[in-house]
């Protein structure tokens, strides 16, 4: 991975997660200067709504980034395991032991990331009532 490549990744999180950011604070400003107009438990909920909105955003740009530093780490590791013994792939055991750790950690990425979205959709389909808004709250 040459240094460009490297700017270019972390320049896209840092953009992406600027846009994030000016998204979250404009929506929270407008709703910080509408505060008068709601009544406390609408402003909480409307609130506490867009702080979810913001994790679940920031998760998956954190998830998009960590997993191009992944494949980033991989191939500097592969690289540096078989450049002098590309013609001999097949009995370069550091390459092969590199590719193995690198299917652990990764297939162990992969089963906390799946275990994160049954929880997820268990908590959906079970109805937990999250997303419904208070009933004392009148719109």
């Amino acid at each position: 991975m040459d240094e460009d490549e490297k700017t270019s990744e972390s320049d896209f999180m840092s953009a992406a997660l600027d846009e994030l950011n000016e998204e979250f604070y404009r929506l929270s400003g407008r709703l910080y200067e509408n505060i008068e107009l709601l009544p406390e438990p609408l402003y909480n909920y409307i609130s506490a709504r867009l702080t979810d909105r913001y994790k679940e955003a920031y998760e998956l740009l954190d998830q998009t980034y960590t997993v191009s530093i992944r494949r980033q780490r991989f191939r500097q590791r592969l690289r540096g395991a078989y450049a002098p013994w590309k013609f001999l792939w097949f009995k370069n055991r550091a390459a092969k032991e590199d590719i193995a750790d690198f299917r652990l950690e990764f297939g162990q990425w992969l089963e906390e990331r799946e275990e994160r979205r049954r929880e997820a959709a268990e908590g959906i389909e079970s109805g937990d009532g999250e997303d419904e808004p208070d009933s004392s709250v009148t719109p």
